[in-house]
């Protein structure tokens, strides 16, 4: 084995011995002989009340690399199978991902694309996110390309749900880096974090020394509301792409707070190009 290479067997070994002296120790198993039989029991994997569960090991085999973003620029006024996506998605997205996609992105990416209904079922770190906000992106641009949409206006246009927070904070940090590049498309996470105001934001990332997240982020729920417009270059609310999970769906679905987040106004779905009045 060589130096600093981890041994996950050793580890899990270590880790049942030390569990075991753990209980003998807490249940105060003065009789060694019991101790020496339960001790026995605990550890032998094939026993039929082990501690721990036999070690599962599967195979991993790498994903399939494709194209770059950049080859799947179009070429043409509408994107195509091979061509699918917008040249300001290129532009936005290709410096941020400068390698190849693996092939189910690509696969992915071509059926949204064409507005086919798309399931994305992948491994642990095979770019699943990638694949769904590249297709976000671009279904925008297309959209104001084909004079559908106006990407100046803020209003709802995709809403990405997690079932849990921690799953959405790891998706805002993906986001952060990659949207960061440009400013057409807004995104914000809304769950019980979110500060109420500008400054209360602004005041949580100082203290924790973090630098504001990119000027295409809303920060705050007033903003996220459109109630609030920062003169720090942030856009106004609600932001084009809005993540959140489903207990707060639910909130601002029903709270008469955040009613102006889903007024027909701010809702679009590529057939609402300008907004209507209250």
């Amino acid at each position: 084995m060589s130096v600093g290479q981890f041994d996950a067997y050793a580890a899990l070994e270590k880790l049942g011995e030390r569990y075991v002296a753990y209980l003998l120790d807490t249940f105060g198993i003065r009789s060694e002989a019991l101790a020496s039989q339960l001790r026995s029991h605990w550890t032998q994997a094939q026993d039929s009340f082990p501690l721990l569960a036999p070690t599962l090991v599967q195979p991993a085999f790498p994903f399939r690399p494709d194209r770059s973003i950049a080859a799947l620029r179009a070429t043409a006024s509408a994107p195509t199978h091979d061509h699918p996506l917008h040249p300001n998605t290129v532009a936005a997205l290709g410096p941020r991902l400068p390698f190849e996609l693996f092939e189910h992105q690509v696969q992915a990416i071509q059926a949204a694309s064409l507005g086919k209904t798309t399931v994305l079922s992948a491994g642990t770190g095979s770019g699943k996110t990638e694949a769904f906000l590249i297709s976000a992106m671009d279904a925008l641009h297309w959209a104001e390309a084909r004079g559908l949409d106006n990407l100046d206006e803020p209003g709802v246009r995709a809403i990405i749900v997690y079932p849990l927070n921690s799953l959405v904070n790891n998706q805002i940090a993906r986001m952060q880096q990659l949207f960061a590049g440009q400013s057409r498309v807004s995104f914000a996470f809304y769950t019980s974090r979110l500060p109420e105001s500008y400054q209360r934001a602004k005041t949580w990332y100082e203290r924790r020394g973090q630098p504001l997240p990119p000027p295409c982020q809303i920060i705050d729920r007033k903003t996220l509301r459109g109630l609030d417009k920062r003169g720090d270059g942030r856009p106004m609310g609600p932001p084009h792409i809005l993540v959140t999970n489903f207990s707060m769906l639910e909130y601002m679905l029903i709270r008469p707070l955040d009613r102006s987040i889903f007024l027909e106004r701010n809702v679009r779905c590529g057939r609402n190009p300008t907004p209507k009045g209250p």
